[in-house]
């Protein structure tokens, strides 16, 4: 990916994301999800992670501008994210790369 920053100069902006950031991205290919929809789909696949170990990883990828904050969101005890632009571009990039099929 690449990012142009204010002064006009060309980064090369490194995928940061892993394979479970790529599902919580996936989760949210098509709709809003919270903590506990994730946590329940990840445990489908296998992949046990806390409440807490999920929200940590929802605000990473949303300091990261790779998820938003669903703006009807009223309790912020379960707040819903979807994914951005910016996070299916990002997703999409790390599914090729890692032979996933979309």
């Amino acid at each position: 990916m690449v990012c142009i920053t204010d002064a006009g100069v060309i980064k090369h902006m490194k995928n940061n994301i892993d394979k479970i950031d790529w599902h919580i991205l996936n989760l949210m290919a098509d709709d809003w999800e919270s903590a506990l929809t994730i946590q329940q789909d990840l445990k489908r696949d296998n992949i046990d992670l806390t409440i807490g170990d999920i929200i940590e990883r929802l605000e990473k990828l949303h300091s990261d501008g790779l998820v938003e904050l669903n703006p009807e969101t009223k309790n912020l005890k379960n707040k819903w994210y979807g994914m951005t632009e910016r996070g299916r571009s990002i997703g999409d990039e790390y599914a090729k790369s890692h032979g996933y099929d979309e």
